[in-house]
């Protein structure tokens, strides 16, 4: 069952393999398997992982990770295929490394739910049009349930290094019905089971609504920010990058959400242009959700702006930051850090 294998797990090499190439991947396809199979899946992972892993126990035992997976293999004849998918979230959480996890298997249903973490508690930025009334509302409760507790448990299935990535990614959970049964919130996986969710509006009116799960590539969305008329340079662009000068405010703004290819070549030659117009007084740098991707050390992009005699002085240049700024895209930031008189914006990463 080598071949057809069910979960994406991103296993993180030495450091040295992180700074030189692409993160070694083993990828597996969702699709429909025996019990059989799921077994020898779990073997293959059980005996793999930890020679592929450059120190896969930091955190968890060896016997521990074993017992884990052949509990597992003796509860596979009572569960479904959505139940294993989240047990093994689980398994692959316990190791406590932020880069080795399980990509969420595809679902075919959703619940059409975005939500955020800001400082006074959770709320709706993103929803299924039809639904669009509770959009900047706040979740207290779903199902009856405190919002708290809920997130207490989908935080046991996310490998993490601190809170901020819980803050990023826990909110992503509350769409997936096979993980709010596995921790009792529903009933059962269906596209008729409802949620209801308990909200506070802006005037602190609480109300409830009740949501239905939606085939995910069929839910048209309505978000918080299309309420926004006057758009920053940060919501200006839907793009994973995006660099322009901003005459208003007289600054040059740099975005980018990944370093797979970005900076790219064509746009370090453009940002180099305007740094040697000086037409600006600030550079801003935003690298708050930036995810990751390859990075090579020595970066192009800090070259440039560390050898701008103008533009790498403090109250110059800012550097935004936040909690998807991840793994290459942290290296970024310690970059510039450590080389430029940067000053920072945001938020702490997320690892």
């Amino acid at each position: 069952m080598k071949k057809k294998v069910i979960l994406l797990i991103i296993l993180v090499m030495a450091v040295l393999v992180i700074l030189t190439r692409p993160l070694r991947s083993i990828s597996i396809k969702n699709e429909s398997i025996s019990k059989a199979q799921w077994k020898e899946d779990l073997e293959y992972m059980r005996k793999k992982l930890p020679q592929k892993h450059v120190n896969l126990f930091f955190k968890t035992t060896r016997q521990e990770f074993d017992n884990s997976i052949i509990n597992l293999e003796q509860d596979l004849n009572n569960i479904d295929s959505q139940e294993i998918q989240v047990r093994l979230m689980s398994i692959i959480s316990s190791i406590g490394d932020a880069h080795t996890n399980i990509v969420n298997f595809d679902s075919k249903y959703k619940y059409p739910l975005n939500a955020y973490w800001f400082k006074e508690g959770l709320f709706v930025v993103g929803i299924s049009s039809k639904y669009k009334d509770i959009l900047g509302c706040q979740i207290t409760e779903i199902n009856g349930i405190p919002i708290d507790k809920i997130i207490e448990d989908i935080n046991t299935l996310i490998p993490h290094e601190n809170e901020f990535l819980l803050k990023w990614k826990n909110p992503s959970m509350l769409q997936e019905p096979k993980v709010l049964r596995h921790f009792g919130v529903i009933n059962e996986v269906s596209k008729k089971q409802s949620i209801v969710l308990t909200l506070v509006n802006q005037d602190n009116m609480i109300f409830k609504t009740n949501i239905l799960p939606e085939v995910n590539r069929d839910i048209k969305w309505s978000y918080l920010t299309d309420k926004i008329k006057s758009k920053s340079l940060y919501l200006s662009s839907n793009e994973n990058s995006c660099l322009k000068y901003s005459e208003d405010d007289n600054l040059i703004y740099y975005r980018f959400n990944t370093t797979a290819n970005h900076p790219s070549t064509k746009e370090l030659s453009l940002l180099k242009s305007m740094l040697k117009e000086k037409k600006a007084e600030k550079l801003i740098i935003d690298i708050r959700d930036n995810v990751g991707g390859s990075y090579f050390g020595n970066s192009r992009l800090v070259n440039i702006i560390r050898n701008s005699s103008y533009f790498n002085n403090k109250g110059k240049l800012f550097v935004i930051v936040g909690r998807k700024t991840f793994s290459s895209g942290l290296l970024y930031t310690y970059e510039f850090k450590n080389r430029t008189n940067a000053i920072f914006y945001g938020e702490p990463t997320g690892g």
